[in-house]
């Protein structure tokens, strides 16, 4: 779940990179910069969080995390798609962890115990995906 979003998050910032380097316009060129800002330090506090919960190290595997964004950008390159399977992804997460019931997050040895920071996380990075979306709406 925390490695399937941190990876949907480096698909995005590359796509970003991608977007912003190739734009038509100025205005285009700054948005996609705007956006881009702060994924790597989402992406990290997010794979912080996951080893220190005792989640597989993986999470913090660049390779893997590469391949996995590649992957993603093979079947979608869409910004806003991405923005909302991110949200999306983040709310299953939040349920799980928020249920208290059954497995938890896979991998973890104390999910519930850091239960709170990780729920503060992801809602951090679910906000900020809301106000990309807000900005993606005038670029059209």
């Amino acid at each position: 779940m925390l490695t399937t979003i941190t990876d949907l998050l480096t698909a995005l910032l590359q796509l970003l990179k991608e977007k912003h380097l190739l734009s038509k316009d100025y205005q285009e060129h700054l948005l996609f910069e705007r956006l881009q800002e702060g994924i790597d330090e989402d992406i990290d506090r997010i794979k912080e969080i996951a080893l220190a919960c005792g989640y597989n190290e993986i999470v913090a595997n660049a390779k893997s995390s590469l391949v996995s964004a590649s992957k993603i950008l093979e079947d979608d390159n869409d910004v806003l798609s991405i923005e909302k399977r991110i949200i999306s992804e983040i709310e299953i997460t939040t349920a799980k962890l928020n249920n208290n019931k059954g497995d938890g997050i896979e991998g973890t040895f104390n999910q519930y115990k850091a239960q709170e920071g990780i729920i503060n996380v992801l809602g951090d990075i679910s906000e900020k995906r809301l106000r990309d979306i807000y900005l993606l709406r005038f670029s059209k």
